[in-house]
């Protein structure tokens, strides 16, 4: 990943997709601390922690990660901030609405963008509080958590809303499920006809990802999440419906 232009490497040891259960604290230090000792002796990137436990985040900087990655925005784990603030590290505050348990079950905002401010501002005051620093404070809106498809796709069109807050914005599309929903129905109104195959969802999720991040570079967000660097670097044919006029579908 490295050499194919990865400029921080994010490690997690517990999957927070919709609808999984959280791992024990021993099971997800088993699965990350050896995994963050072994690279921070050989590589020259950061290592991100992808964690929303403070134990967790403990052990992960002691052995050489420098960025906490908390899915929860410092809210699951109340240790989490004072953490964050004592060892003088970056963190990522993402927006989830619920759990990653429930969060997918029919999630609802009355107005998306303003909610998700508001929610940013709590987590900024709540990092204030503790003593971290805003130039230390990521933002990532969470493609995918807590957000239908019609979420998803407001959030990429109105990064420039988050501008006010003044802090970096990452954004993570990398190979979510509703990538290949955008596919479909772009397929529909440009009448694509394509290859079905079980690897061709698999591609173009990537290579959606791929896209929705030139989508949002121009739109506010500094940083983006991959999980597959080589395969978004490589945008096939139809990725372009990324660009195709989202508004109309939305």
């Amino acid at each position: 990943m490295i050499d194919d232009g990865a400029d921080i490497l994010d490690i997690g040891g517990e999957s927070t997709r919709p609808g999984s259960d959280p791992v024990s604290l021993d099971e997800e230090l088993r699965r990350t601390i050896p995994v963050i000792e072994t690279l921070a002796k050989n590589i020259s990137i950061p290592i991100s922690i992808d964690t929303y436990k403070s134990d967790v985040a403990v052990r992960a900087l002691e052995a050489g990660a420098l960025i906490v990655n908390d899915i929860s925005g410092m809210r699951f784990d109340p240790e989490m901030p004072s953490v964050i603030s004592r060892f003088k590290v970056p963190v990522v505050i993402m927006h989830i609405k619920g759990t990653p348990k429930n969060m997918q079950v029919n999630p609802t905002y009355k107005a998306l963008v303003p909610e998700v401010m508001d929610y940013f501002r709590a987590s900024i005051r709540l990092a204030a509080k503790s003593g971290i620093p805003e130039d230390m404070i990521i933002l990532d809106p969470g493609i995918g958590f807590g957000k239908t498809y019609e979420h998803n796709l407001e959030i990429i069109n109105n990064l420039d809303q988050f501008s006010p807050l003044e802090r970096p914005l990452l954004i993570g599309p990398s190979r979510k499920a509703f990538l290949e929903r955008f596919w479909a129905i772009s397929r529909l109104t440009r009448g694509w006809r394509h290859r079905s195959s079980s690897s061709d969802f698999y591609h173009q999720r990537c290579a959606h990802s791929s896209r929705s991040r030139r989508k949002r570079d121009g739109k506010g967000s500094q940083s983006g999440r991959c999980d597959q660097t080589p395969e978004d670097s490589l945008v096939i044919i139809s990725a372009d419906a990324f660009f195709y006029n989202l508004e109309a579908l939305l």
